[in-house]
């Protein structure tokens, strides 16, 4: 792709070009959507990941660096809307076989492999990869990456994309051997040649290609897309509307796993926006130093806690404060923190500046640690489209402090959210849980495990 030409495009569409960014969709469309589909398993979803990833572009259009690599933004962004695909949905559908003709014979090993039973072994295993090994696998054999490319995509160092394509080969081709001798994969990877190792190269590149092209992508599909990333846009700038919020402090925290939201309370300020995109989002533990130094930030935030929670990913996210006339009033960049712990739902610990508004609500218990005062709440959560009407049931359960709605999903998703809230030299965290399931204690036991950290 001609960088300068790149770098054109991306200019116009940052100066609100819509005929620029509909020329940029219809030029990434069919390669973003089939390594999404590579990636996810499954054509709905890839649809949902390439649109949500062109809206976010657009959305964040005046704050992408270096234009003339904007392809590189795009696929960051798309290979970490796939990863919060794969959280959300919990699920991975196998790819399906591509092909039914038996090659096999009396040739070399790798000859062996390359013939139906051998791809379907090969899908299967790609399949069952752990997403993120699963994405360098894609991003190096399909869309013909480096290894330091494919670094700057994933957010994390080149030495991890290194360990993740040497494990995700390595199974892949296990498998492929198993299928085709039936079992005596050990065996046979011993037998492995260089020419051989080349060859299977050439068998990942081509039968992802494959795969890949398998997808119907018309002028049809294309249109489709398009629309719906103009509704989406549409809809996005249609949730400055009132969010009845019982806790603020949910809205920075919620916004990496729901999207951008929007929350109105009483005071100066009317409004709170807040947006993040998972360009950029960081993976590895060892890059937090860096993002507290740039966002003036000390988070303490470990990497792992003791209960088992484990860093999974951080994203900065930008919010401001805007009075009824719409005017700002206030602005800050903040930090979010997910933590993942298997068969349990994720944790997002957000580390702000400051609160956009001044919070009145009473906890529905707290605790102290070390001096410092814990705020314990738990909440129905009902996430509704921009244009939801609540009805009057909703609307009573609302004053009685029994029901949160807020706007910006794309269905209704009733969910009971676990906040604990707390500030330590004038920062303010949350500690944000979405159906964990978890006791309070749990909660205050976390808590002090970041004010006790040095």
């Amino acid at each position: 792709m001609d960088e300068q030409w790149a770098k054109s495009l991306a200019c116009r569409v940052a100066a609100g070009d819509r005929e620029a960014f509909d020329e940029l969709m219809r030029h990434f469309y069919p390669g973003l959507l089939r390594a999404a589909y590579l990636i996810a398993g499954n054509r709905a979803d890839s649809e949902d990941i390439v649109q949500e990833t062109f809206t976010a572009c657009w959305i964040n259009r005046m704050r992408i660096r270096d234009p003339e690599h904007i392809g590189k933004w795009l696929y960051r962004t798309m290979t970490r809307e796939a990863w919060r695909v794969g959280r959300r949905n919990r699920r991975e559908q196998p790819v399906e076989e591509v092909l039914s003709e038996d090659t096999s014979g009396n040739g070399s090993v790798l000859d062996d492999v390359v013939n139906a039973s051998g791809r379907q072994e090969l899908f299967a295993a790609i399949a069952a990869l752990p997403v993120k090994q699963r994405t360098v696998l894609v991003l190096y054999y399909y869309n013909g990456m480096s290894t330091r490319e494919i670094a700057a995509v994933a957010g994390c160092l080149e030495g991890t994309v290194k360990s993740r394509l040497f494990t995700a080969r390595k199974k892949s081709e296990d498998s492929a051997y198993k299928g085709a001798r039936h079992g005596k994969g050990g065996t046979f990877m011993k037998q492995l040649t260089g020419r051989e190792d080349e060859k299977m190269d050439s068998f990942l590149r081509n039968a992802l290609k494959e795969q890949a092209e398998t997808l119907a992508i018309g002028p049809e599909q294309t249109e489709r897309m398009c629309r719906g990333v103009y509704q989406r846009i549409e809809e996005e700038g249609s949730m400055r509307k009132t969010w009845n919020i019982r806790k603020t402090a949910i809205l920075v925290a919620a916004v990496c796993l729901v999207g951008a939201m929007t929350a109105v309370a009483a005071g100066q300020v009317k409004t709170a926006i807040s947006s993040s995109s998972h360009a950029e989002d960081f993976t590895e533990y060892r890059q937090l130093a860096e993002k507290e130094e740039q966002l003036g930030l000390k988070t303490k935030a470990p990497e792992a806690f003791s209960n088992g929670y484990r860093f999974a990913y951080g994203t900065p996210v930008y919010s401001r404060g805007e009075d009824e006339q719409g005017n700002v009033v206030k602005e800050q960049q903040d930090l979010s923190l997910m933590y993942s712990k298997e068969n349990m739902a994720d944790l997002s610990l957000n580390i702000e500046h400051g609160n956009l508004f001044d919070e009145s609500d009473a906890p529905d218990q707290t605790a102290v640690h070390e001096g410092i005062t814990l705020k314990y709440s738990q909440d129905h959560y009902r996430m509704v489209p921009p244009d939801y009407e609540p009805s009057a049931e909703e609307k009573a359960q609302e004053a009685a402090g029994e029901l949160v709605i807020s706007y910006g999903t794309d269905r209704v998703i009733d969910q009971t959210a676990q906040t604990l809230t707390w500030e330590d030299n004038g920062q303010f965290y949350t500690l944000l849980g979405f159906d964990v399931e978890m006791t309070p204690e749990e909660f205050y036991q976390m808590a002090g495990e970041i004010i006790d950290a040095e």
